[in-house]
């Protein structure tokens, strides 16, 4: 099992705020209870290692990081965006649209595990490069 380690977060997202928690290690997000704010056009440093889950339960433990999409208050909250979740598995890191280990798809661009990746936010998915 390799360690996949995130060190930016970059929201490409137009008027979409995306709160990012590291269930498994909170402190990798500023610690239980909170979180990082990432904002439409930030790129943030970060440190996080991508959790490994390779079951529902896994995955419902708390083995994945969390991107919740919140919205502008300029924009329309009928237009919310996608909200996702991040985990490795195998060889691959996955992402999700709804909280289901099953229901992952393998992250565009670099998708393989090992060594350190920048995430992208975008409104098809997740990238890492």
């Amino acid at each position: 099992m390799g360690v996949t380690a995130i060190k930016s977060v970059a929201n490409t997202v137009a008027g979409a705020l995306y709160i990012v928690r590291n269930l498994e290690t909170p402190s990798d997000t500023g610690g239980e209870g909170k979180y990082l704010e990432v904002w439409s056009g930030q790129n943030r440093r970060v440190n996080m290692w991508v959790p490994w889950s390779d079951n529902q339960t896994d995955f419902g433990n708390g083995k994945r990081i969390t991107f919740e999409a919140l919205i502008d208050s300029q924009d329309d909250p009928s237009n919310l965006p996608d909200s996702y979740n991040l985990w490795q598995s195998g060889d691959y890191l996955y992402f999700s649209r709804v909280d289901r280990f099953d229901s992952g798809e393998i992250v565009h661009g670099n998708s393989t595990i090992n060594g350190d990746r920048s995430l992208e936010i975008t409104t098809t998915g997740i990238r890492c490069y």
